[in-house]
């Protein structure tokens, strides 16, 4: 946020600074992260269902695809729409530069805590006192005690001036999402439930799997949507299994994390961190589209990339797989049209 606070000066400038922070939401807060079960917490969940830590390297190529359109499509937009600019603005850029340099950087060994905490260090262990079997360490939930250590070690040691000058942190955008999921978690239990028990009766295969967990995703947060159709999944036969006995067929399990770490993208409300980037970037000063105005958004640029995804990782036979790589083409030759014109376009609409 500090990159973009100095530019603020004028309507415009905010509609257009707007376009970052919602392809910032598609890549950063979700659709890049689904490498690994610390990235998206859909994946975190499968973890926790023994899916191993290093499975999710497999959704590479569906990674490394996703997210290079939608870079290059954000390239594309932000060369037009810099373009757009008045004269003076752009003189302004020339001349008012400062080197790029990381302030409080003592923070990435709490991150790194983090981060070594959800790969290896264990949780409580359910299984074995249900069981009857469990010994004391069963009962201490270490990863989630080093990573609240790691929360409070930051807010108490990390540098004031980061978090509270420059990046102007406060508690608010944290507890509006607190409060708008709690609301989502307690709406969405007899929908789910309701859909597992219809589950039997539905037409699952890989594809619908990819695109009943995705819409769902979108608009009930995509972590318990996961669950819900990794549960119903693991009824299912098929080889090979991943995950806890009985596991899931892998087939199966690759349709519903690229459905529910893509689609979480498509609303505000298909993951927690997309309102959390509204939110702070509006504490910033940049105009935000409303609910609707960002769907238009993830339409336009996003859902056409699912269908890509798709063809080309999800459904069998050359049809689909020809048609995938068609969207691409696609993609990428409208990308290439919109970073040559000139000519103005609508800009994050407000509506």
């Amino acid at each position: 946020m500090l990159l973009i606070r100095p530019i603020l000066n004028t309507n415009r400038q905010r509609k257009h600074v707007a376009h970052t922070v919602i392809f910032t939401i598609f890549v950063v807060a979700n659709c890049g992260g689904l490498l690994t079960p610390l990235g998206d917490p859909p994946l975190f969940l499968g973890m926790l269902r023994g899916v191993p830590f290093t499975w999710t390297f497999n959704l590479f190529p569906a990674w490394l695809l996703v997210n290079a359109i939608l870079i290059i499509t954000y390239i594309a937009l932000d060369k037009k729409l810099y373009a757009q600019e008045e004269p003076e603005a752009i003189r302004l850029d020339k001349v008012q530069r400062e080197p790029i340099r990381v302030d409080g950087a003592a923070h990435f060994v709490f991150f790194a805590i983090i981060i070594l905490a959800v790969a290896l260090a264990p949780s409580m262990d359910l299984t074995a006192i249900e069981n009857g079997t469990a010994t004391f360490m069963s009962w201490v939930p270490l990863r989630e005690i080093l990573m609240l250590g790691a929360a409070v070690g930051s807010l108490a040691l990390g540098s004031k001036t980061v978090r509270y000058t420059y990046n102007k942190f406060t508690w608010g955008p944290i507890l509006e999402v607190a409060a708008i999921f709690i609301g989502i978690f307690l709406t969405m239990i007899p929908a789910l439930k309701y859909l597992s028990q219809i589950a039997p009766r539905l037409p699952l295969n890989e594809v619908t799997f990819f695109w009943i967990t995705g819409g769902l995703s979108s608009v009930l947060d995509n972590a318990p949507t996961y669950v819900t159709f990794y549960e119903i999944a693991a009824q299912l036969p098929g080889e090979p299994r991943i995950g806890f006995d009985p596991g899931v067929p892998e087939i199966y399990l690759v349709a519903i994390s690229l459905g529910a770490v893509f689609f979480g993208a498509v609303t505000y409300i298909g993951n927690g961190p997309n309102f959390m980037v509204k939110s702070v970037a509006e504490s910033a000063g940049v105009t935000m589209p409303s609910f609707g105005g960002y769907m238009k958004w993830s339409f336009i640029y996003l859902v056409p990339l699912l269908f890509a995804v798709s063809g080309i990782f999800i459904a069998s036979g050359p049809v689909w797989t020809i048609s995938g790589w068609a969207m691409v083409a696609i993609l990428l030759v409208r990308a290439f049209v919109v970073a040559r014109s000139r000519k103005p376009v609508q800009v994050a609409p407000v509506d």
